[in-house]
């Protein structure tokens, strides 16, 4: 007799593990639906996303035009983290970086030169280094003005040793 009554009691048994069962899918779904802000965010940087993916594209093919593109898109979307509240330095730090190498890779030194200048005068006393610890500085210096550096200058820039020795195999060879 006992055992029917624990079968006839089995639903009510049950119904706060079903309670607690939906109240723990209610939770996920929340869960889930919490990284929307993530998207909002890569949404409100929408010119820096598009401008990084034209200068990608612009490595992808080597293309002189794309890089000037990509280079002035970048500039762009440095100018509006500079430019108002939304201040935010380091953003238009290497966007202003990225810009100066595409406008090298295009070829444009004066452009490339320009957007050193800018960078030294917005951000004085800063720099950016490279995965391998050279300096944005220096390497941007090497590349625009390595015929105006004395040989003891050029010998003290952090630069990438295998850039060093590619400069240092151009001088030689326009020499002789």
């Amino acid at each position: 007799m006992n055992l029917k009554q624990t079968t006839k009691k089995s639903p009510q048994a049950f119904k706060p593990l079903i309670a607690l069962t939906a109240l723990l899918l209610l939770q996920a779904c929340q869960t889930t639906a919490k990284p929307k802000p993530a998207v909002i965010a890569v949404n409100d940087n929408r010119c820096e996303v598009d401008a990084l993916a034209m200068a990608e594209h612009a490595s992808s093919t080597a293309s002189s035009s794309q890089f000037l593109s990509s280079a002035n898109q970048l500039q762009q979307c440095a100018d509006s983290y500079t430019r108002g509240q939304n201040n935010k330095s380091e953003e238009a730090m290497r966007l202003m970086a990225a810009s100066t190498f595409n406008y090298i890779k295009g070829g444009d030194v004066q452009r490339a030169k320009q957007q050193l200048n800018t960078f030294t005068s917005q951000f004085p006393r800063q720099d950016l280094y490279f995965s391998d610890y050279t300096s944005f500085l220096d390497t941007a210096t090497a590349l625009l003005d390595s015929s105006s550096l004395t040989f003891d200058e050029f010998s003290k820039l952090n630069i990438n040793p295998r850039l060093r020795g590619e400069i240092k195999r151009k001088q030689y060879w326009q020499s002789h």
